[in-house]
C-alpha cells in the first residue's frame, strides 16, 4: 500500500502511516487499520501532526465518505482525552 504520510517512533521505525483517510498501525508485518483515537495516543509526540494530517485530507477530500467519519472520530477521540485530562 502506498501511504500519503508515515510517522516514525523516536528509533526512525515506521510507526503510523495514512491513506485515503485511514491511519494503520505499520509496526507489525501486516499493517492493521486503527482508530482515529488510537493514532492519537499511539505516540503523544505525533498527535499534532496527526490532527493536522486529518484536517488536511477532510480539506481536500470533501465530499469523500470517509470525512465524516473522521470528523466524527477526531471529535470523540479529543473530547475522551480532554476528560482524561481533568
Amino acid at each position: 500500500m502506498v501511504y500519503e504520510v508515515v510517522y516514525d517512533d523516536p528509533h526512525g521505525n515506521p510507526m503510523l502511516a495514512f491513506a485515503d483517510g485511514q491511519w494503520f498501525d505499520v509496526t507489525s508485518f501486516a499493517p492493521r487499520p486503527v482508530s482515529v483515537r488510537h493514532a492519537l495516543r499511539r505516540d503523544p509526540a505525533w498527535s499534532g501532526a496527526v490532527v493536522q494530517t486529518i484536517c488536511l485530507w477532510m480539506r481536500s477530500n470533501p465530499n469523500h465518505e470517509r470525512s465524516f467519519d473522521l470528523a466524527t472520530e477526531l471529535a470523540l477521540a479529543v473530547g475522551e482525552l480532554a476528560r482524561q485530562r481533568r
